[in-house]
């Protein structure tokens, strides 16, 4: 299908002002594919949150069920506990006789207590499920590692698994945000479908980027900040190394704006998003960083008055109306912000690599629209399509 609008103008080297205008422009010439993947990334993760939520907690219950209720007897607990444990109270189950009772609120009492069980003080003791009977007034308590470590692995598989899926599902749309983009610049509009398919197949190099990049910015957090601090014990040398951390660390991400894209329009490989970007970006660091942090705050401030307009009332009827437009606006942040990464990386190799859209429309196998043919007839130079690093 034909792009409502021609790419050409895309190719010219883009000033400061032109990257926000290519990005708008490509996201309003095919805004339902692009809002279409950016609500369907929300919604997706939304749920997968949700539906491992729901077994996080009825794991961890069951946990507590099985490994710290049985060893309590709910006839230790005393007939006036009712007033000091909220939990117990909001739930319903405030009778001795109940199942629960008293064993719900135990979570939000302190670690240790320092009463005797058979004490009938007026004080019910709920860490003893994990740490023991106290045996009386200032003793220490004796920690029950068999309960605590049941729990943690009944709950640990869970959150591994929920960050699994939300990282496969986040660097899949992203990779499809990507693709969707790159389609525009070469005349054709983007689809749902093939979007989809080329993110699906660059997620695990998206996340293992992401898994490297952030493992080397943590590295450097702790070899610049946290250890020289640790050493010296300098409230100085904290600031000084925190200012050349934020130097480093903005320099890191301007200069690797261009990986990800790169991984799903050139096909590089994970380490070789590193050194792609790096050749395109290095000498743009500045540059790119202003880009970034005026689109940020610019889409901040102007969000922020739209939202206080559409939140002003306090009616049942303006609270939907936030709450919808606060999940538009949060699909189209999502949007832009990967598409402005591809603007930013088209256009450094725009400038630096002189690539054409003739040039581009045979990289990613696609065709040469009608009125850039003589230009390929022309052409006596072979175009060389990436197809790894």
């Amino acid at each position: 299908m034909a792009a409502t609008f021609d790419p050409a103008f895309l190719f010219d080297k883009p000033t400061f002002c032109d990257t926000y205008f290519h990005a708008f422009k490509i996201f309003f010439a095919h805004w339902q594919t692009f809002m279409g993947l950016g609500l369907l990334l929300i919604l997706v993760a939304a749920v997968i949150w949700i539906i491992i939520g729901f077994a996080f907690f009825a794991s961890f219950f069951m946990a507590i069920s099985s490994t710290v209720l049985p060893g309590i007897s709910s006839s230790d607990a005393p007939s006036n506990y009712v007033g000091r444990f909220l939990l117990d109270r909001v739930l319903g189950i405030t009778g001795a006789s109940h199942v629960l009772a008293p064993h719900a609120s135990r979570l939000l009492n302190k670690i240790t207590d320092t009463s005797n069980d058979t004490t009938n003080d007026g004080f019910y003791n709920y860490d003893d499920g994990f740490f023991g009977d106290d045996g009386g007034m200032g003793n220490t308590t004796s920690v029950n590692t068999t309960n605590i470590t049941a729990v943690l692995l009944a709950i640990l598989p869970f959150f591994f698994l929920a960050m699994v899926l939300s990282l496969a599902a986040t660097a899949t749309f992203t990779g499809s945000l990507i693709r969707a983009t790159a389609e525009a610049y070469t005349g054709v509009s983007p689809e749902f479908r093939s979007s989809l398919r080329y993110g699906w197949n660059a997620k695990w190099r998206i996340i293992c980027f992401e898994f490297l990049f952030f493992v080397g910015v943590f590295i450097a957090y702790l070899v610049i900040v946290v250890l020289p601090v640790v050493l010296t014990g300098s409230l100085i040398a904290f600031v000084l190394l925190a200012i050349a951390y934020v130097i480093i660390y903005v320099v890191m991400v301007s200069s690797m704006t261009g990986a990800v894209p790169s991984i799903v329009i050139e096909n590089v490989s994970t380490t070789g998003a590193f050194k792609r970007s790096w050749d395109l970006c290095k000498s743009s660091t500045c540059e790119i960083f202003c880009k970034l942090v005026v689109f940020s705050f610019g889409f901040e401030v102007i969000s922020s008055i739209i939202m206080t307009v559409v939140t002003s009332s306090d009616s049942t009827a303006g609270t939907i109306v936030g709450s919808i437009f606060s999940f538009l606006i949060s699909g189209f942040h999502v949007v832009m912000t990967i598409a402005l990464s591809v603007v930013i990386y088209m256009g450094m190799r725009i400038e630096k690599e002189e690539l054409t859209q003739v040039s581009f429309n045979q990289e990613q196998s696609l065709p040469v629209p009608d009125n850039k043919v003589n230009d390929v007839e022309a052409s006596n130079e072979p175009i060389a399509v990436k197809t790894g690093i």
